[in-house]
């Protein structure tokens, strides 16, 4: 059974003057990533540093006359954690979706390409995805989204593919490894995880890792991380471009290649039926199994299923 969470709850009652005052405070807890659960009272992930701002804040509406609250808190009846949980990822993916509506006519535009505007834009987009980043508590799936659209721009930018400094070939040579990827798994990572152990090497090693404090080791490989020897190449979601490394003429692995490219991607460029489905099935997942590795175990399962029914036909 799953640990219950640690929240912080924020309970205001802010007088109607001074005005600015609830103006100001809808943009503290906004900067936070504090999620409404109703009206006056919101949510935030346990944490010191998160604590500390929140009490701040409810000194400066005491001092102001009002009345505001900060409290540990556990859901027992109401709500429950997967669904407080699923109010913080649909805020993350509202930021990631606003962004990537920005990028995509930057990335999609002809060349020839304006170097010095194209570096802006680049600092630019990542500047606001570090920044969204830091109140994507739960490692919402669109995520993988903006960084793919950031390794396309830097591609464009150096008109080529982002670089990869180990491009092994021989299948040898990827077996016996450890392979390495970032904590919170979502689609593009379950699905390249279930290929690695089922097509790649059954006894691979997965671990999952926190990407600012994880030192890379000279035995293991990195997939769907910045600098990783299997990443997000131009348009290509890391699933493809593990799939295209096979060299392997499959037809079934194309079309789950085509699936996770639209899920993770967020397009409809191969529109197959049972994109939907798919897709429906590793969000579920994602915000009802925590830990990493069973959501592997169970997105393999499923990757497995579809894998077969492709391969065989009506």
């Amino acid at each position: 059974m799953a640990a219950k969470l640690s929240w912080l709850l924020f309970v205001h009652h802010i007088p109607p003057k001074p005005g600015y005052l609830r103006a100001k405070a809808g943009r503290r807890l906004a900067a936070l990533g504090a999620v409404a659960i109703k009206n006056a009272v919101y949510a935030l992930p346990g944490g010191d540093s998160r604590q500390e701002d929140l009490a701040w804040l409810a000194r400066e509406i005491e001092d102001s006359g009002g009345r505001a609250f900060v409290c540990h808190a556990a859901f027992v009846a109401g709500l429950d954690d997967a669904q407080v949980r699923a109010l913080f990822v649909a805020a993350s993916e509202r930021e990631y979706a606003r962004l990537a509506a920005a990028m995509r006519p930057v990335l999609d535009a002809p060349p020839p390409h304006d170097h010095d505007r194209l570096q802006a834009a680049l600092d630019a987009f990542t500047k606001e995805f570090n920044a969204a980043l830091a109140l994507d508590y739960f490692g919402a799936p669109s995520r993988e989204t903006i960084e793919g659209l950031l390794a396309g721009l830097r591609a464009r930018l150096h008109d080529g593919p982002p670089a990869d400094p180990a491009r092994p070939d021989a299948l040898a040579t990827l077996r016996g490894r450890t392979w390495v990827t970032r904590r919170c798994v979502h689609v593009d990572r379950i699905a390249s995880a279930w290929l690695i152990r089922r097509f790649i090497d059954p006894d691979a090693r997965l671990r999952f890792v926190d990407e600012t404090s994880y030192a890379h080791q000279p035995d293991e490989l990195r997939f769907d991380m910045f600098s990783g020897e299997f990443t997000h190449e131009g348009d290509k979601c890391t699933f493809e471009v593990l799939a295209g490394r096979l060299g392997a003429d499959d037809p079934a692995l194309r079309k789950l290649a085509e699936m996770v490219h639209d899920i993770d991607l967020k397009e409809e460029r191969y529109a197959h039926p049972e994109t939907a489905g798919l897709q429906a099935a590793l969000e579920a997942l994602a915000l009802t199994v925590p830990q990493d590795a069973q959501r592997v175990e169970q997105g393999a399962v499923l990757f497995n299923l579809l894998y077969e029914r492709f391969r065989i036909g009506r």
